[in-house]
């Protein structure tokens, strides 16, 4: 049985990509990625990144919300009042 010319192309292109694509993506990636300051906080997918947060009282914290549907945020303490789910 013989591969034809295409066929062996496309298996060799598809191997050096799968070889590949961690390497650049290791090394790209991370550059078009923009810096995160220590006091930010995501939601996404209803789960927050960082997890937890500490910060100095006075500390200016700013939340990115990435779900389709709007978030409160709260302190387990009550160190702050919980913030207003209506967008402005």
């Amino acid at each position: 049985m013989s591969i034809s010319n295409t066929v062996r192309s496309a298996l060799i292109a598809a191997g050096f990509g799968a070889v590949c694509a961690p390497v650049v993506a290791a090394i790209v990636f991370p550059a078009w990625a923009q810096p995160v300051s220590a006091s930010a906080v995501s939601i996404d997918n209803f789960a927050f990144k960082p997890q937890t947060l500490t910060v100095k009282a006075g500390t200016t914290v700013t939340w990115t919300n990435k779900d389709g549907t709007q978030h409160g945020i709260a302190s387990s303490n009550n160190a702050f009042a919980r913030s207003n789910t209506n967008p402005r």
